[in-house]
């Protein structure tokens, strides 16, 4: 099957093989722009009264035999809310009351016009083709997407998160690199091609922007001083060189 009849095969008969808990919740798959050009579909089942569900992608699993991929799929979807639950519990109680979680809250950049489902519970401020919506930033690598569920739970607004996640964002420090110089360190170019030539593909300056962690950090051209930075006389590529944009 194709990844059109996959998803709606998901969509249909998931809860055949989920516990009785999730007989009412919300099935569905969203089409998600997770890397540069590649597009993933991941499965969210909704129950009611919770606010947040993780999200499963389903390119991992063999639908070559429907049945067995499925009984696969809910099992370990269920896993993962087991072993997640504590995790989230603990991040919405401390969201009520505890003002260093909101330090924690920043902007995630991704494809507006790919991603309108993932988006039409989220918050977010828009430029051109892109969206920038809230996460809180548990690892370096581990972040809590902010729906308006959660906003509800913290008693602001989208509009106000966003703020908080703007300024958060011009705190941090971000990361400007020219394209060859990343090119060459994440050895991304065959080291066949010098770094002299490889410089010479790229006669125009091109930059990169990212965070430290270089994870995630094409939400910094959002942040004015990263603008101030270039004042506006460079050409800016915009993709982290870890992003997975466009998440």
């Amino acid at each position: 099957m194709n990844r059109k009849e996959r998803n709606q095969y998901v969509e249909q008969h998931i809860k055949d093989y989920l516990p009785q808990e999730y007989q009412q919740a919300d099935v569905k798959v969203y089409e998600v722009n997770k890397r540069n050009g590649i597009i993933q579909d991941g499965l969210v089942v909704r129950q009611k009264g919770v606010a947040v569900s993780p999200m499963l992608y389903l390119d991992a699993y063999d639908y070559s035999y429907p049945e067995t991929a499925l009984k696969k799929t809910a099992r370990d979807y269920v896993d993962i809310v087991a072993n997640g639950q504590n995790l989230i519990e603990m991040l919405v109680e401390k969201m009520k009351g505890e003002e260093n979680i909101l330090n924690r809250v920043t902007l995630r950049a991704i494809n507006r016009e790919r991603n309108t489902v993932f988006l039409a519970d989220k918050p977010y401020m828009k430029l051109q083709d892109l969206a920038f919506y809230p996460v809180v930033e548990i690892t370096n690598n581990l972040s809590l997407d902010i729906n308006y569920d959660l906003c509800s739970i913290m008693n602001l607004s989208g509009k106000e998160i966003l703020g908080i996640a703007a300024k958060n964002l011009i705190e941090q420090k971000p990361v400007i690199s020219s394209i060859t110089d990343v090119l060459i360190d994440e050895n991304i170019i065959p080291a066949i091609l010098p770094a002299e030539e490889l410089r010479e593909v790229f006669p125009v300056p091109m930059y990169v922007v990212t965070n430290s962690n270089k994870y995630f950090g094409a939400a910094h051209i959002m942040n004015p001083n990263v603008m101030k930075a270039f004042r506006i006389s460079f050409r800016v590529s915009s993709i982290s060189c870890r992003h997975r944009c466009t998440s």
